[in-house]
């Protein structure tokens, strides 16, 4: 195998690839995007897997330079990588350690420091695996989820250069990078996509760093192409753009690494091979894209910690929406901190040597030992709870009542729970009887969950009411609605008035309202509902506000937990839904009411009330929610009108 000449639109091969910087800079810009929750990047994860190809292929490049050169040395490669990562790493992990310890909650105080210790050991990526669903809201609030690339990285170039060592020409290394490739395609086929535990294996993640490296082995030979130089040009350009466009079509769906996540993977691995056009070489040498690209790595190292706490202070729970101002600061923030990283840390470092680097080796290890020491006193210190001010005692408690009371069920005499084949046999049934003689027909509240706030809610504000609750456990909203009718039409129970109410978000997904699904969906319910109407009293009462807050998002540490944005977002969306369904009941001549409109929901004045917290959880009533609107819903005209 020899060695091939520098194509005429890449720097010698002793120096950088400008085109490989700027794709450096794209990926750790796809990666951002994606963490700061901006539209349009969410297949942007996959620009870790690009960095691996790019890593995979530089350092490759390199290793074979110095073999061919008889330069080729274990401790000169071990100590490149030690004055490349550890300066910026170190730095980073105290400088967010510090931020956490005044911000963060003991529980997950905890939490981060079982990470820092992972990450110290370059063993992040199963923790982390075993912590948390990668793609779940509340990673986004740890501020080390992202090292698990790096202990991936760091877990490969321990044993590569040991296999350099041995296997000291390019033919036996193309075939040991070509076993572990294999292996690790094998391996991630076999991966079970139910988790995100694969996301995280070091051996599925192992080809993307293999296959770089055998780019870089395939690049340095004379090979014979058969495409020519315009055709292996306009390959390349196709690959750039098709890594571009794949970004807002991916998903989480193709995360866990499998054959379609190679698809980013093959395409980098393209545009390493071949030549690239010069309108693609101006683009990724713009030196915008040029410094980014440089400075990549320390942007990356502080991208998460950044994110993650500014999240925290300002909302203090993984369920809250940054507008886009706040994640045009962000964003902004991250790339100007990454910046001054390399600038100030990570490039002055690098060119240590003599007794300097000796000195920055030593602080660097007793640096890591320290903060692994430190971890362990806060795990041993439950996360140091003596850090929460007293005054947050009575707010703690008043949560954790609010939290234990979502699942309550507020059961009194004649105001209980059945099921559909129960209700078919209320003629039949005493208790049934007894309770109708008494209080009269029973108002039947059904539906879901919400259902059940609203059950609760009747049976403390009308407690000399009879009040039935009928909930829909396992199917589908139609099918329920189907089931409910037939029960009323062949038993015709005496009900004074059926109130059905659904959740809004039945039909959003992603803050996107599925239209077409609660088009069908609700066909068949108003279908079934002029059925019942037909018998008795049937009214739909629209959804309630779901402020979406997470009431262990309370922190203390950094003041009242600001959730305005987040239950405006659930409020637009929760009134377009009440909207399509008021529209739609009134087309078909079903009696619809909107609850939203009667409760009036305000969340500076309703969330947080003398009584305690209204919500228990991040969408239903605790029971001085259902007091306090269930009161609304009693005095409200329509609804009284209906009860005489």
């Amino acid at each position: 195998m020899s060695r091939l000449p520098a194509t005429a639109n890449s720097a010698p091969v002793s120096g950088h690839i400008r085109e490989i910087d700027g794709m450096r800079a794209i990926a750790v810009l796809a990666v951002l995007l994606f963490h700061a929750d901006v539209r349009g990047f969410s297949g942007g994860y996959f620009g870790v897997d690009v960095f691996f190809v790019i890593s995979g292929f530089v350092i490759t490049r390199k290793t074979l330079q110095e073999l061919e050169a008889g330069q080729f040395s274990l401790f000169e490669f071990y100590r490149r990588r030690v004055r490349r990562i550890l300066p910026a790493v170190i730095v980073v992990l105290f400088a967010t350690t510090i931020f956490v310890h005044q911000w963060l909650m003991p529980v997950d105080y905890k939490k981060y420091a079982e990470t820092l210790k992972s990450v110290l050991i370059l063993n992040s990526n199963r923790q982390i695996a075993r912590e948390t669903n990668y793609f779940s809201p509340e990673t986004a609030f740890l501020p080390l989820s992202h090292l698990w690339s790096l202990a991936i990285e760091e877990q490969f170039y321990l044993v590569f250069p040991i296999a350099v060592y041995f296997m000291n020409t390019k033919r036996r290394l193309f075939i040991f990078l070509s076993a572990i490739s294999v292996l690790s395609v094998i391996s991630m086929t076999l991966s079970s996509a139910e988790t995100s535990a694969p996301y995280f294996s070091t051996l599925n993640r192992v080809v993307q760093l293999a296959l770089g490296g055998l780019c870089a082995i395939i690049a340095s030979d004379k090979l014979r192409y058969e495409l020519r130089i315009n055709q292996k040009k306009v390959l390349t350009t196709l690959a750039f753009i098709g890594l571009l466009l794949l970004m807002p079509f991916y998903s989480s769906a193709q995360a866990v690494p499998s054959l379609m996540s190679l698809i980013p993977v093959g395409l980098t691995c393209i545009f390493l091979l071949f030549p690239r056009m010069n309108a693609v070489v101006a683009v990724l040498s713009w030196k915008p894209i040029q410094i980014i690209g440089r400075a990549s790595f320390s942007i990356y190292l502080v991208h998460q910690p950044i994110l993650a706490l500014s999240k925290t202070v300002i909302y203090g729970t993984p369920y809250s929406i940054p507008t886009a101002t706040e994640k045009s600061i962000m964003v902004s923030g991250c790339l100007l901190l990454g910046i001054v990283s390399w600038r100030v840390i990570e490039e002055p470092m690098r060119r240590l040597r003599g007794k300097s680097e000796i000195v920055l080796v030593i602080a660097l290890l007793a640096s890591a030992v320290s903060l692994y020491v430190y971890a362990n006193r806060v795990i041993n210190q439950e996360g140091y709870p003596s850090r929460i001010p007293a005054s947050a005692a009575e707010t703690f408690r008043r949560r954790d009542i609010a939290m234990a009371s979502a699942e309550v069920k507020v059961l009194r005499d004649c105001a209980y729970e059945t099921s559909l084949v129960d209700l078919s046999g209320s003629k039949d049934n005493t208790e049934f009887q007894r309770c109708t003689n008494t209080y009269g027909p029973p108002i039947l509240v059904t539906g879901d969950s919400h259902a059940e706030d609203l059950f609760n809610a009747l049976s403390i504000n009308l407690p000399e009411r009879f009040v039935l609750g009928v909930y829909r456990h396992s199917d589908s909203h139609s099918e329920f609605a189907d089931e409910l009718s037939k029960t009323i039409i062949t038993s015709k129970p005496n009900i004074k008035v059926i109130f059905f109410t659904l959740e809004a978000s039945t039909w959003i997904d992603n803050d996107v309202i599925q239209i077409n699904q609660l088009k069908i969906d609700t066909k068949v319910i108003l279908d079934s509902a002029i059925l019942i109407q037909k018998h008795e009293k049937f009214v739909w009462l629209g959804p309630q506000i779901e402020p979406r807050i997470d009431l262990y998002g309370f922190n203390p540490l950094v003041g009242i937990v600001r959730e305005l944005n987040t239950v405006q977002m659930s409020e637009q969306l929760s009134s377009q839904v009440d909207r399509i369904l008021k529209r739609l009941a009134k087309k078909s001549a079903v009696a619809y009411l909107s609850k939203m409109q009667i409760v009036k929901f305000d969340y500076r004045k309703d969330f947080d009330v003398p009584e305690g917290f209204t919500y228990g959880d991040r969408t239903h009533w605790s029971t001085v929610g259902e007091k306090v609107f269930g009161k609304r819903i009693i005095d409200d005209p329509q609804i009284q009108e209906l009860l005489k």
